[in-house]
């Protein structure tokens, strides 16, 4: 089963020599590839819509694809990506987690956060992909740039057409949130705070001297 783990990067990215540090290190110590997805310089939608078209690209030539913006890592580096597919995907074709900052505070719990997702190479999942992608064109052209497009054209179009048979929304935690017990997400940090707490991570594990 060949599993990638990508991430997006676009513009300055202060903190992404120590996430993608240990994010690679996470991958090397499991056997997984690491990918870095990069926008094209023209671009006509919000760069972060290419978290979408990249890992529609890379299910080409995987089992599994592991999505984390670029301020999401891997605080539990023992736990592999096949225990939460076991535990926790069923026979989705794609895992999510709830929009949810920490245990004491939700963005929203109806809705999915999609700064970490996981997605199985199917063809549902294919379609789904490539539904979020065409949103803005078919639906509403403000989530070309409107903050946040990509989110927001996934909880608002793209599950409710799929449902949750092939769309499962699990708990934050495992995915999602600052407080995270797999993966976190510095999701509404600022950069300075982002930056001190990944070089402590990245250190902590060796991922950097």
């Amino acid at each position: 089963m060949k599993i990638t783990v990508c991430t997006l990067v676009f513009g300055e990215v202060p903190f992404l020599r120590y996430s993608e540090a240990i994010n690679r290190t996470y991958c090397t110590r499991h056997g997984y590839q690491f990918a870095v997805i990069r926008p094209p310089r023209q671009i006509e939608r919000s760069p972060i819509w290419f978290k979408v078209k990249g890992v529609a690209d890379l299910l080409v030539t995987s089992d599994f694809v592991l999505f984390l913006d670029a301020d999401a890592y891997f605080i539990d580096q023992s736990r592999a990506v096949d225990r939460l597919i076991d535990e926790q995907m069923q026979d989705a074709s794609f895992l999510i987690g709830t929009d949810r900052l920490n245990k004491h505070f939700a963005f929203s719990d109806e809705n999915a956060n999609c700064g970490a997702f996981l997605v199985r190479r199917t063809e549902n999942a294919a379609t789904i992909l490539r539904d979020w992608w065409n949103v803005p064109l078919f639906v509403d052209k403000r989530w070309l740039w409107q903050w946040p497009p990509e989110q927001a054209a996934f909880n608002r179009v793209v599950r409710p057409r799929w449902g949750d048979e092939e769309i499962r929304v699990i708990p934050y935690f495992h995915l999602n949130g600052s407080d995270g017990t797999y993966i976190r997400h510095l999701m509404g940090f600022s950069n300075l705070d982002r930056l001190h707490i990944l070089r402590n991570e990245a250190r902590r594990i060796g991922a950097v001297t």
